[in-house]
C-alpha cells in the first residue's frame, strides 16, 4: 500500500513537527495494510513524550492497549513495534540533529 493524498500530507506534517527534514523515501513507504494500523498508533502515541525526545512511556503504549482491549498477543506486537519505530525515529532524529550542529560549527 502506498501512502497518497491525505495520508502523505499527515505524514508530512508529523515530520515538520518533529523538525526533521522533507524525505521522499519517507513520505511515501509502501505498508501493508497491517503496518498502516501500528504507523498510526506510533503518531498518536509520540504526543506523550515526557521529555522532548525522550522515548514513548511504556505505560502510554500499555495504556494504548488496555484503553483498546487488546489481547496479550495484540498487546506483545503492540510493544515490539511501537519501540521499533521509536527506537528508529529516535536514532533519526539525534543524527538529524548531529548534523545541524555540525554545519553551526
Amino acid at each position: 500500500m502506498e501512502f497518497g493524498g491525505s495520508n502523505a500530507a499527515t505524514l508530512q506534517r508529523q515530520l515538520k513537527r518533529a523538525g526533521l527534514e522533507d524525505n521522499k523515501a519517507m513520505t511515501s513507504p509502501e505498508l501493508n495494510d497491517g503496518l498502516v494500523f501500528y504507523v498510526d498508533i506510533f503518531f498518536k502515541l509520540t504526543t506523550d513524550r515526557l521529555h522532548e525526545m525522550g522515548p514513548i512511556p511504556t505505560m502510554t503504549i500499555l495504556n494504548f492497549s488496555n484503553y483498546y482491549e487488546f489481547d496479550q498477543e495484540e498487546e506483545n506486537d503492540l510493544l515490539f513495534f511501537m519501540r521499533a519505530m521509536d527506537n528508529t525515529f529516535l536514532e533519526h532524529v539525534a543524527a538529524e540533529n548531529k548534523k545541524k550542529i555540525n554545519k553551526k560549527q
